[in-house]
C-alpha cells in the first residue's frame, strides 16, 4: 500500500497530486510519510492576545469572532476578521478560500484559531490563520505539539498546508494499520540492515566534516546523526506504550529543543556508531517480541493514530531519510 500513487488517497485526487509531485517531489504514500516536520509546535496552552508582541511567533488563541468583512478587488479580495478574547483582539485575514470561509464563519462563534504573527508597519495580524469552532471534541482532547511540514503558496492555496498534511498523513498510517503489515521477521531484517547502512555512511564522513554544517541555521552532521539516534529512543518508547495497549495519547517532541543540549561537538565517529548500533539493538529486542497482533494494535502520537508496525518501519525509514541528505548536502 505504500506504494500507491499518491493521488489514488483519499482527499488528494489527480490535482492536488499534480502538485505533491511537482512541488515537493511526492509521488506515493511513501514519499509523504518521508517527508518529516521541519519542527514541532506547541499546541499545549492558549496565548492572551494582550500578551501577543511584534516578535511572537506562532500562537494558539481562542475567542469569540466579532467582526467578518471583506476588502479589496479582483486578486486583491481577502477576508478580515476580528477575534476578541476577554484581553483584547486581533486582526486575522485571508487571501485564499474568501467564499467558503464566509459562508461557514458565524459572527459571534466561539473560535480556536492557530498561526503564525504578521508585524507590517506596527500592524499585528494572523494571515491564513487555521481556524475551528470550539466544540466538546477539540476542547477536552489532549493538548499536543503539532508537526510544521515544509510547504509552498500553491500548495498552501490547495489546503496542503500543515493541517491538510496532517490530515493526510494521518490517513496513511490508518490505511498501514488495518492493511496485514509485513511478517515481523521482514520488519527485523530491516531494522539489522539499518546497522549496516548506519556504518557504511560513517565510513565516508571523514572527523574533519563531522562538525561541519552547510548553513548557519542548519544542523552539523553529528548534529543529524544525533538526532537519527534521538528519534529512535522516542519511537521505541512509543511502540512499547502502543504495544502495552496505552491508549493515552503521546504529545510530539520539538527536534530543535535537542540539539543544543546534545553535546555533539564533543562527538567522535567511532562514538556515534557505537550508541547507534546499541540503540539500534534495543530496537531489535524490543520488535521481536511483538506478535502479529501486537504489531496492529494501534495508539496515538503527536496527533495521529499509527500502528506499532508502523513505527518499527519509520524508524527505518526516518534513517534512510537524513542519511539521504547527509549524502547530498554535507559530503
Amino acid at each position: 500500500i505504500l506504494e500507491s500513487k499518491i493521488e489514488f488517497l483519499k482527499g488528494v485526487g489527480p490535482a492536488k497530486g499534480n502538485l505533491l509531485k511537482t512541488e515537493i517531489g511526492v509521488f506515493t504514500f511513501r514519499d509523504l510519510l518521508m517527508c518529516f516536520p521541519s519542527r514541532y509546535v506547541d499546541k499545549t496552552k492558549f496565548h492572551r492576545i494582550r500578551a501577543i508582541g511584534p516578535d511572537s511567533d506562532t500562537v494558539q488563541l481562542k475567542g469569540i469572532l466579532r467582526r467578518l468583512s471583506t476588502a479589496g478587488e479582483g486578486r486583491k479580495r481577502r477576508l478580515v476578521g476580528l477575534l476578541r478574547d476577554e484581553t483584547g483582539s486581533i486582526e486575522l485575514v485571508w487571501f485564499k478560500g474568501v467564499h467558503w470561509l464566509e459562508k461557514n464563519l458565524n459572527i459571534g462563534g466561539e473560535y480556536i484559531v492557530f498561526g503564525k504573527i504578521n508585524n507590517f508597519r506596527g500592524n499585528i495580524t494572523i494571515p491564513h490563520p487555521e481556524i475551528e469552532p470550539v466544540t466538546l471534541a477539540n476542547t477536552s482532547k489532549a493538548p499536543t505539539f503539532a508537526p510544521v511540514y515544509p510547504s509552498t503558496e500553491k500548495l498552501n492555496a490547495k489546503g496542503l498546508e500543515a493541517k491538510g498534511r496532517r490530515k493526510l498523513t494521518q490517513a496513511i498510517l490508518s490505511k498501514v494499520s488495518l492493511e496485514q503489515l509485513p511478517e515481523n521477521a521482514e520488519l527485523l531484517d530491516t531494522l539489522s540492515e539499518g546497522i549496516k547502512d548506519f556504518t557504511s555512511l560513517l565510513k565516508i564522513i571523514p572527523e574533519a566534516k563531522l562538525h561541519y554544517a552547510y548553513d548557519a541555521d542548519k544542523w552539523t552532521v553529528a548534529e543529524a546523526l544525533l538526532h537519527i539516534i534521538d528519534t529512535e529512543r522516542i519511537f521505541q518508547y512509543r511502540a512499547l506504550r502502543f504495544g502495552r495497549n496505552d491508549t493515552t495519547p503521546i504529545v510530539g517532541f520539538e527536534q530543535d529543543d535537542y540539539v543544543p543540549t546534545s553535546d555533539a561537538a564533543n562527538r567522535s565517529n567511532e562514538s556515534l556508531l557505537m550508541e547507534f548500533i546499541a540503540v539500534r539493538k534495543a530496537s531489535l529486542t524490543l520488535f521481536a517480541t511483538f506478535s502479529q497482533e501486537r504489531l496492529q494494535q494501534l495508539g496515538t502520537a503527536s496527533g495521529a493514530k499509527m500502528s506499532v508496525g508502523a513505527l518499527g518501519f519509520m524508524v527505518c525509514a526516518h534513517q534512510k531519510h537524513h542519511a539521504n541528505i547527509i549524502r547530498e548536502r554535507y559530503l
